[in-house]
């Protein structure tokens, strides 16, 4: 898949005026860099870049230069969802990169075939090593587990140079098996009427007092 091109243009407006003539306000730091610049992107284009992207890796233009970065951090309005701003970290190739990646899991077909569900506890882990060596996703085959197997982030297949970031026994997923939910039944209630029918035979049988 190639990669997502972002078209940045330098800014020196507050955020939200930029927002206002449709543009998402953002900042690109990293590599080369000596600080960071404010940049913006036009907001509808931005939008339909980012649902193209499967990663966090993009290509990022700001004027005539094309930079590989990493999109740190996007903010969005609780609410509406609408973006508000957005990080990128641009990298050289042979520059260190920390970056946390998506984890997708593969297979997910053969387990409903096999009447199995996937748990997810963890969707991204955090890789180091150089620019050029990061995917932009990780995916591991859950297609031949079986119920109770559980997966961690040491089972991810690395590429060379690349390491990985934390505990490698987290708990990525379990494969379990659907729970079946038992109907509750209501207890049973004794008629009224055969309540009604035994006060009634009781007063018959009471003895008539004699005066």
């Amino acid at each position: 898949m190639s990669e997502v091109l972002l078209e940045a243009l330098e800014r020196d407006e507050k955020g939200n005026k930029v927002r206002k003539n449709g543009f998402v306000p953002g900042i690109i730091y990293g590599s080369g860099e000596k600080e960071n610049k404010s940049v913006k992107f036009q907001a509808d284009k931005l939008d339909t870049c980012l649902r193209k992207l499967s990663g966090k890796k993009v290509k990022v233009k700001l004027g005539e230069e094309i930079q590989t970065g990493f999109i740190k951090e996007t903010q969005r309005a609780p609410i509406t969802g609408k973006l508000m701003h957005i990080d990128i970290q641009v990298a050289g190739s042979e520059d260190m990169v920390r970056m946390k990646l998506p984890v997708i899991f593969e297979g997910r077909e053969k387990l409903e075939l096999k009447g199995l569900m996937l748990d997810v506890h963890a969707s991204q882990v955090t890789l180091h090593g150089m620019e050029k060596d990061l995917p932009e996703k990780l995916t591991i085959d859950i297609g031949d587990k079986n119920a109770g197997d559980i997966i961690t982030a040491s089972m991810l297949k690395l590429g060379a140079g690349l390491k990985l970031v934390g505990d490698p026994d987290e708990i990525l997923a379990i494969i379990n098996e659907p729970q079946i939910e038992e109907e509750e039944t209501e207890p049973k209630t004794e008629s009224t009427n055969a309540n009604a029918t035994d006060a009634s035979a009781t007063d018959a049988q009471a003895p008539e007092s004699q005066n």
